[in-house]
């Protein structure tokens, strides 16, 4: 799909236009490979830096060709309660804004549907209002997680087989982000130089203040990350210990259980033994029974056993 869009300092509100017009926005949702021809012909792009658009595993990079800067980020969506990074390509030509994703994205809906934000026309300022509206993104959702994430630390041993693998499923998220805010973060700082996109003064403060928010929100998921590990290996410890105790408990009320067996054992054969006609043999061998078992439970108990 593509739809191309327009709105001037002076606009109320967004147009959507049947022809390509300089100072447009031209967005690109899940284009085949006609459309991919047809853009790359029509706007003078490189066909197969665009193509990289749709690869899943593309990670944040910016790259100039002939006055036209490409610049590849990774945008945080939530599907199904499913939490990934897609990758966008924003496309800043002398002419025109294009944006190119595999999939419909939260943050360029929430931009069209505020146009009071919005002014096709300047480039710059609409690039970095969609990275900003990107990192609002990615600090909703680390800040929704990480709280989750400090609701296990309360209590280690209650957690279930199921938190488990809700941590396993938050690690792999915050792993997700962590890989797709890093090469941001140098990214932004390309962007800094001066060497791609031209920036006036409070723009260089805005993307400055879009460094420190990605370095922090880095922070935030290398942080994260350690935790659910030492959540990961706190729990593991208790399960080992429990484990240990239990076995040691099991061993040591074995051998307990194993004194009367023996005796029994032998005082059960057919052949002449101690006491065989003494009328309490039985009360003699049940009271020395009882001792042994005291005697062991005592050690056992002193050993920290049971």
């Amino acid at each position: 799909m593509i739809e191309i869009l327009f709105k001037s300092l002076r606009d109320n509100g967004i147009k959507t236009l049947d022809a390509y017009k300089p100072g447009s926005w031209i967005n690109v949702i899940n284009p085949d490979a006609a459309e991919m021809e047809k853009i790359a012909a029509d706007l003078k792009l490189d066909l197969y830096t665009i193509k990289d658009a749709l690869d899943p595993y593309e990670t944040s990079r910016v790259e100039r060709e002939e006055g036209t800067d490409y610049i590849f980020v990774r945008i945080p969506i939530k599907v199904l309660e499913q939490i990934y990074t897609v990758p966008l390509l924003i496309v800043i030509t002398p002419d025109y804004f294009i944006t190119i994703s595999k999939e419909p994205l939260e943050v360029i809906d929430r931009l069209k549907n505020n146009p009071a934000n919005v002014s096709t026309t300047q480039k710059t300022k609409l690039f970095i209002t969609l990275l900003l509206d990107a990192n609002s993104a990615y600090s909703h959702m680390v800040n929704e997680m990480r709280k989750k994430v400090r609701n296990f630390t309360i209590d280690v041993q209650k957690i279930a087989n199921k938190d488990i693998i809700q941590l396993v499923d938050f690690e792999s998220v915050f792993n997700d982000f962590w890989s797709s805010l890093e090469p941001l973060s140098v990214t932004l700082n390309h962007l800094l130089s001066g060497k791609f996109l031209q920036l006036f003064d409070a723009d260089q403060d805005l993307v400055e203040d879009l460094r420190i928010g990605t370095d922090q929100l880095v922070k935030l998921c290398v942080s994260n990350t350690k935790s659910i590990a030492n959540i990961r290996e706190a729990y593991t410890s208790i399960i080992s210990n429990n484990l240990n105790r239990t076995v040691k408990l099991l061993t040591a009320v074995t051998l307990i259980l194993t004194i009367p067996t023996a005796i029994a054992s032998f005082f059960g054969m057919n052949v002449t033994l101690p006491l065989a006609n003494h009328p309490l043999a039985f009360g003699f061998i049940v009271m020395i029974t009882l001792v042994l078992i005291s005697v062991v439970w005592l050690i056992f108990w002193k050993k920290d056993y049971l």
